[in-house]
């Protein structure tokens, strides 16, 4: 049970603003016709930072990368709070590189 969820700044909305605002599709992927779903996990640690980055569905090491870059480039969250004390949480997001 959580009694407050993290909380990004500007929330969702604020979130799919990074990732449009953030991510680049790699040159090398462009040219070489790379397409997919990479699907990211990290947790919001006690301290709003992000951590614990990793690639749960992969598709090329390329697009793998710049994914994760995008989640390290986001700005510190509030944590979330559970009996007054803050707690890690865990996210999937994902990126949909398409040409």
């Amino acid at each position: 049970m959580v009694d407050q969820w993290p909380m990004y700044p500007g929330g969702e909305i604020g979130v799919n603003e990074h990732v449009k605002n953030e991510l680049k599709y790699p040159e090398e992927a462009l040219s070489d016709s790379i397409q997919g779903r990479v699907v990211v996990r990290y947790v919001v640690q006690t301290d709003g930072n992000v951590g614990e980055i990793e690639v749960v569905e992969s598709v090329h090491p390329l697009l793998d990368e710049e994914a994760m870059r995008v989640i390290r480039a986001m700005q510190k969250w509030k944590p979330g709070i559970q009996r007054g004390k803050p707690i890690k949480a865990a996210y999937l997001q994902a990126f949909n590189f398409n040409l």
